[in-house]
C-alpha cells in the first residue's frame, strides 16, 4: 500500500523530531486504486484489427498522396516539364532578340550606306556592274 506523506529528510535532521511532537496520529494507507461501481461493463478491446485498420487506411492515404505528388495536375513531373518549356521559350526569345538585333543594324546599314545595297545585291540576287562577266567554274573528274 502506499502512503500519502513520505518525505525525504536531510541526513543531519532528527529522525524523531516528528514523532515526538504528536505521537498519538498515525497516517493511514490508502488502496493504490478506488473502484466506484457503476453498472457499466467494459468493452473488449479489439487492438489488433483496429490497428491494421488504421494501419492499411494512413498507407492508402500515403500512397495516394504520392501518386498525386508525383503525377497530379500541379505533380513533380508537370513541374519538371513547365521548368523545361520554360527554358525552351527563353531560349528562344533570346534567339529572336538577337536576330531583330541583327536586323536593325543590316537596315539601318541599307538606309545610310550606298556600297551595303550594292554587296546585298551582288550577294543574294546575283547582279553585275555594267561591263562585268560572270565565270562559272566546275571541277572536271579526270578519268
Amino acid at each position: 500500500m502506499l502512503r500519502l506523506a513520505q518525505h525525504r529528510r536531510h541526513p543531519r535532521a532528527r529522525a524523531s523530531s516528528a514523532a515526538s511532537r504528536r505521537p498519538h496520529i498515525s497516517q493511514p494507507e490508502l488502496p493504490l486504486a478506488i473502484r466506484v461501481r457503476t453498472g457499466a461493463t467494459k468493452v473488449p478491446r479489439h487492438d489488433a484489427s483496429a490497428r491494421r485498420v488504421l494501419v492499411l487506411f494512413l498507407g492508402l492515404v500515403t500512397a495516394v498522396l504520392v501518386a498525386l505528388a508525383l503525377v497530379g495536375e500541379r505533380g513533380l513531373i508537370q513541374t519538371v516539364k513547365a521548368r523545361r518549356d520554360f527554358e525552351q521559350v527563353t531560349d528562344a526569345i533570346d534567339d529572336l532578340r538577337q536576330e531583330n538585333r541583327r536586323l536593325r543594324t543590316v537596315a539601318e546599314r541599307l538606309r545610310r550606306d550606298r556600297s551595303a545595297i550594292e554587296d546585298l545585291a551582288r550577294g543574294e540576287l546575283g547582279l553585275l556592274r555594267p561591263g562585268e562577266q560572270l565565270f562559272i567554274v566546275t571541277e572536271r573528274d579526270q578519268r
